[in-house]
């Protein structure tokens, strides 16, 4: 399995706000995505396993930096659906400055407790619009989660540390 980061890449239509990352956009990103883990699923598994079938080779890790997109509970929810649709695994997800709401952040909290064995290693949050109470359920939840915190080998030792979800949720419209 490989990591990938990526960041939304879109062309503004004249008559449309540059700041928001509507329903469409992200339907168009999903789909321009598919297409790229498709390719390089194919890639990686000719170059490294050249006898196997290529999905047995997928994308595991995702970062995603949706910050400043102006996102919508709408937009996130179908975002956080397809990836759990293709199995992708996200690792660093980045929605600092956007328009997320409760609504939202509860999409995020069944994501991030339906990734399992595979925990979030950054969230950020900061500048969007929910209340404090669900920031608190997203916190119980992460606390009562099994894969939090997270066990880390350190390189060239036997030593293994507890690391924690980075949180970021500064700024927030919290009630």
């Amino acid at each position: 399995s490989f990591v990938k980061s990526w960041a939304p890449v879109r062309t503004v239509k004249e008559g449309c706000d540059p700041n928001v990352f509507s329903s469409q956009d992200m339907r168009l990103w999903c789909a321009w995505m598919g297409n790229r883990i498709t390719t390089q699923n194919k890639l990686f598994s000719e170059k490294h396993f050249p006898n196997k079938p290529v999905n047995s080779c997928k994308l595991r890790e995702a970062h995603l930096d949706f910050s400043d997109n102006g996102i919508a509970d709408d937009c996130l929810m179908f975002l956080l659906n397809w990836l759990q649709s293709k199995r992708v695994r996200v690792r660093v997800l980045k929605l600092c400055g956007n328009q997320l709401t409760d609504g939202g952040l509860k999409s995020i909290l069944d994501h991030v407790v339906h990734q399992e064995d595979k925990p979030y290693h950054e969230l950020s949050l900061s500048r969007n619009k929910f209340s404090a109470q669900v920031l608190k359920e997203l916190l119980v939840a992460i606390n009562n989660h099994p894969a939090y915190p997270r066990l880390v080998c350190i390189e060239k030792s036997t030593e293994v540390r507890h690391m924690p979800l980075m949180l970021h949720a500064t700024k927030c419209g919290m009630a």
